[in-house]
């Protein structure tokens, strides 16, 4: 039996689930506004992400700043939301650096 990949279905189902709260979608959400340039409600979902945990795993992290990444390297500049959400994963104890390019990536233990 052949199983059909629906990513458009995956996606609704995702920004349902998002949007009825469930922490895990968020960062998917997240995943498909940006990839969708709807940068305004990619950047509330990083906020949700970033409201539904305590301490944000590292995993999660890592989504946060791939997307700012993405949104940097679409032309964009840095927001004031996304400059905040950088500044409380670092609160967090994260090490958070930029390297020449302008990326921001996580500082990996040794």
């Amino acid at each position: 039996m052949k199983v059909e990949k629906n990513y458009n279905e995956f996606n609704k189902f995702m920004i349902r689930a998002s949007d009825f709260g469930i922490k895990e979608a968020h960062s998917s959400a997240a995943d498909y506004f940006f990839y969708k340039r709807n940068y305004v409600e990619g950047e509330r979902r990083l906020y949700l992400i970033y409201s539904s945990y305590e301490v944000i795993p590292k995993h999660i992290v890592e989504s946060i700043l791939y997307n700012i990444n993405k949104y940097l390297c679409d032309g964009n500049e840095l927001t004031k939301g996304m400059d905040n959400l950088i500044t409380f994963i670092i609160q967090q104890g994260n090490v958070v650096l930029k390297n020449e390019d302008g990326k921001y990536f996580l500082k990996k233990n040794k």
